[in-house]
């Protein structure tokens, strides 16, 4: 028990004084009035002030019972009788006030449990500091014993100690972020199994993480991903990516949506996401999420402002068949291909006049090419057709269009087995001088973007399933999970992702590496991202 020489005097003085009364008193209590009494080493109760007696619970009873009471004659008995058959309300009759130092997880029991009234001590507006009470645990740790320091208390630690509460701990951002993509690369979905992963590989990681407190909780890893700042983490992302493609040339960037239909709550809708995706690289390039009072309209200029896309052609379906998205292309010396449906009712209009004088006149002085692809399976024939114009005439706002100088019309055949053959037009807009078979390859591989990313995150990593809900954490979650996949596509083998992603967890702590990452630019940046951050608690 620690007393300051304050209280101590406090505690003498309160003693030395007697007050005259004509209130019952209890001589148990008066001899014990305002002294501590030590409970373990820091602790102490000490009666401050009561009211009553047992003649007071006595009284409330026989006044409460009336006649009831009269079977037991004697105060004492009566007081058993009452305790015995648990009448509890002539107890109230009396108070004793009591003042007890004892840590905050023991007081928040008796809070719980409603077991008084209480009033605590405020460490915002107290003048006093709150001690820290060390609690020393003993565990057998391979096979020797080893002494574990917990904190229990509220005093201010060093920054590299443990905070207040025993299960609080330190780590790093790095070992939080590594721990994370090796377990979403060898199968976990979400923070559980992540955890999980992290506890069977413990010795692997160790090998190459710092790890000082251990293996972050998935309350941690929650926390942690939802403070992140996505823009930055999303370049660190970006660089990586640069990095990993540094050796390969970028020549078609698609962009397209995908909710992660999972992250929807009663106030929220779900998380959209626009993403960039090298469709010969199989590269995811970036992410952007859409505002919920917005669409990908406006996220797709915001997207592009982060991407290198000089020299590449930059497909995107009708949503983004807008004048400024055409104008941030070629601003960044990019071609574009963009569809053009409903939205853009006037471009459509033209485009739909300029093939129909073309084909009036068996396209006379019309620079135009042709290109036609028929493809078999499922139980279907697809003749696909593509004729495209260079330098088109008559479309009236065509000067708001950045170097547009192509357009083209892609007709779809397609029959069933045993059904009738149904039919397709479908009109786009590019700024590229090129002829119609690299416009009709680039507007088939823009949909590897749906069968190579988003049917991936879905089928193979659960992605729709997933339900965290805070856009911050679900929008870092994603960029784990894109760079997890970019990872798994460039291991050589024609494993489908989710037996690479089982093989990858197998092989986790074994000699071989189960995925081979090596990207030197991305670790500093990286490095340079976390300067300044020593860690996150629980």
């Amino acid at each position: 028990m620690r007393l300051t020489p304050e209280q101590q005097d406090e505690i003498v003085s309160q003693r030395d004084e007697a007050w005259p009364t004509r209130r019952a008193t209890v001589p148990a209590l008066e001899e014990i009035l305002y002294q501590p009494l030590p409970v373990l080493d820091h602790g102490f109760v000490r009666v401050i002030d009561y009211m009553g007696d047992d003649a007071a619970i006595v009284q409330a009873a026989r006044v409460s019972y009336g006649r009831g009471t009269r079977k037991v004659s004697e105060d004492q008995g009566l007081i058993n009788y009452l305790m015995r058959h648990r009448h509890t309300t002539p107890f109230e009759m009396c108070e004793i006030k009591y003042h007890v130092k004892l840590p905050i997880f023991v007081a928040r029991q008796w809070i719980r449990h409603r077991t008084a009234n209480i009033n605590e001590y405020s460490a915002r507006i107290g003048v006093e500091r709150a001690e820290l009470i060390g609690l020393e645990l003993v565990r057998a740790r391979d096979g020797h014993e080893e002494r574990v320091q917990i904190a229990l208390g509220a005093h201010e630690p060093p920054a590299a100690a443990l905070f207040g509460r025993a299960h609080r701990r330190r780590h790093l951002l790095l070992d939080i972020i590594v721990i994370a993509l090796c377990a979403v690369i060898c199968g976990a979905n979400d923070w559980q199994q992540v955890v999980t992963f992290a506890h069977r590989r413990y010795d692997w990681l160790k090998g190459f993480l710092e790890l000082p407190n251990g293996i972050p909780s998935h309350d941690t890893f929650e926390r942690v991903f939802d403070r992140l700042d996505p823009a930055r983490f999303h370049l660190c992302f970006r660089d990586w990516m640069q990095a990993l493609s540094e050796a390969l040339t970028i020549k078609q960037i698609a962009i397209d949506g995908k909710t992660l239909r999972g992250s929807g709550t009663g106030k929220l809708g779900p998380l959209h996401l626009v993403s960039a995706w090298a469709t010969a690289n199989h590269l995811s390039l970036g992410q952007v999420a859409v505002d919920g009072k917005s669409n990908e309209i406006t996220a797709i200029p915001r997207l592009l402002e982060i991407l290198d896309v000089e020299g590449a052609l930059v497909t995107i379906d009708a949503i983004g068949c807008q004048k400024e998205v055409a104008a941030a292309v070629r601003a960044k010396k990019g071609d574009y291909l963009l569809t053009v449906k409903d939205n853009q009712p006037t471009l459509l209009e033209d485009i739909q006049h300029c093939f129909e004088r073309a084909f009036d006149t068996n396209f006379a002085d019309v620079r135009h090419s042709e290109y036609t692809t028929e493809g078999r399976g499922h139980g279907r024939t697809e003749v696909r057709s593509y004729t495209i114009i260079t330098d088109p005439v008559g479309l009236r706002h065509e000067a708001l269009w950045p170097d547009l100088c192509v357009i083209g019309m892609c007709v779809s055949e397609r029959t069933l087995t045993g059904r009738e053959t149904t039919t397709e037009v479908r009109y786009f807009i590019g700024s590229r001088r090129a002829s119609a078979k690299v416009y009709g390859q680039a507007l088939r591989h823009h949909w590897g973007i749906e069968n190579n990313l988003h049917w991936q995150l879905d089928v193979s990593f659960r992605e729709d399933e997933n339900r965290v809900s805070k856009r911050h954490e679900a929008e870092n979650l994603a960029v784990l999970r894109k760079l997890a996949l970019v990872l798994l596509k460039q291991q050589p083998g024609k494993e489908s992702i989710a037996c690479k992603r089982l093989a990858a967890a197998s092989r986790a702590g074994d000699d071989g590496a189960a995925v081979s990452i090596d990207c030197p630019r991305a670790r500093r940046t990286a490095s340079r991202s976390s300067d300044g951050v020593n860690g996150f608690t629980r």
